[in-house]
């Protein structure tokens, strides 16, 4: 602990007094911050209220020891979560089992981000209105909720995807939203995302898939259970197969607000990647029937899988960046072509900036998705076409 940056004496009040330290307020009258350790009274933090005060940062570094001891956590951990008070956070880890993971490969990166903004939208918009499935992850407070949020940096010996959710991110009027309107919106969503993983973690390993479809439809603003079809899309983003990882989802509670009750909000949910085959059952489970209809899409090639067939021609699986005209989200696709279309493929795959168009079905799952029935596969013009607006 070299260099201390500036945190200010309430938020190291307010953060161990949410680790279950007791305040003695009569010591405020003597220009101190004394806090009691829950089942030892002789052991003390102690601190001038004054953040200028001569001997302040020698204060805060016995501080910052003293909670590391009892906490069995690291100083980096402390000082972010006492600059920050105001924000909850969530990590999503990446790991392997039995090693570490300190980087990602660049391509998987956008579609990562992707499955932590679906997990953090499907919870806004739980809060809102209590459904399997939403059709859309969108709406005016739901995107301003994200617009809020803030991306944090990896830590050391695993990958780590932080964000931070500020409290005062959004501000409701009654009747805005479905749970809790005592707490802050901000809250109630991290609350949902993390009851919705625990459900959904708790269902695998139980092996009680069937009963938590079954409480998912039948849940209401009563008894909501913050698991969508949505959330396992995002999640499913994040344990790729190629990569082999597992997840980790770790909370951290704002201590300006009371924290929420353990039994429902574990530390952590570990999502290892075996898991994953069971996240997309529930995943279609939830899905609502699509209608055998094809679809009309715009997309760009990203990877070749083709092989020679008999005639000497190639033919097979290429993936897909499919652009979604309804949302203006992309997925990725795998789709079989004849070669005829694979031809075309290739074209567009060597040439930077070329797009497609294909029609066909798309069907729900993990990415990347598949796109049954192609019809239709040519190449556009060089130009990107037109997003819809966001």
């Amino acid at each position: 602990m070299h260099n201390i940056p500036e945190i200010s004496p309430t938020n190291v009040r307010d953060y161990v007094r949410a680790l279950g330290w007791h305040f003695v307020s009569e010591a405020t009258r003597d220009g101190l911050f004394v806090l009691n350790h829950p089942s030892n009274a002789f052991i003390q933090l102690v601190l001038p209220i004054d953040n200028e005060a001569p001997d302040y940062f020698d204060a805060i570094r016995n501080v910052i020891s003293k909670i590391v001891e009892f906490e069995k956590t690291s100083s980096e951990r402390v000082i972010e979560n006492l600059i920050d008070v105001e924000a909850d956070k969530l990590r999503f880890r990446l790991f392997r089992t039995g090693g570490g993971l300190d980087s990602i490969p660049m391509s998987l990166g956008a579609s990562m981000l992707d499955g932590i903004k679906r997990v953090i939208m499907s919870a806004a918009c739980s809060v809102q209105r209590v459904r399997p499935h939403h059709s859309r992850l969108s709406g005016t407070i739901a995107e301003q909720f994200l617009a809020a949020c803030k991306m944090g940096h990896t830590e050391q010996g695993s990958f780590i995807w932080k964000v931070s959710c500020p409290l005062d991110a959004v501000r409701l009027n009654e009747g805005q939203g479905a749970l809790n309107f005592d707490a802050p919106f901000a809250r109630r969503v991290t609350e949902t995302a993390m009851l919705g993983m625990s459900n959904l973690h708790r269902a695998i390993i139980s092996d009680d898939v069937a009963g938590l479809v079954a409480r998912v439809n039948a849940s209401d603003v009563t008894d909501p259970t913050g698991v969508t079809s949505n959330l396992c899309d995002g999640l499913l983003n994040l344990i790729d197969a190629s990569m082999g990882n597992n997840l980790e989802v770790i909370p951290s509670w704002s201590p300006r607000r009371p924290l929420p009750v353990s039994e429902r909000f574990p530390h952590s949910v570990r999502f290892l990647r075996e898991h994953a085959a069971r996240i997309e059952e529930i995943q279609r489970a939830l899905t609502p029937g699509q209608e055998e209809d094809a679809s009309s899409f715009v997309g760009t090639v990203e990877k070749l899988e083709g092989e020679m067939n008999e005639d000497g021609n190639r033919e097979g699986y290429v993936v897909m960046s499919l652009l979604l005209a309804e949302t203006g989200e992309t997925l990725r696709a795998r789709v079989f072509l004849n070669h005829h279309d694979h031809a075309i493929a290739i074209r567009a795959y060597e040439q930077e900036g070329m797009y497609v168009r294909v029609s066909g079905i798309l069907l729900p799952g993990r990415q990347p998705r598949t796109l049954s029935s192609p019809t239709g596969f040519a190449l556009l013009e060089e130009t990107a076409p037109e997003r819809p607006p966001q």
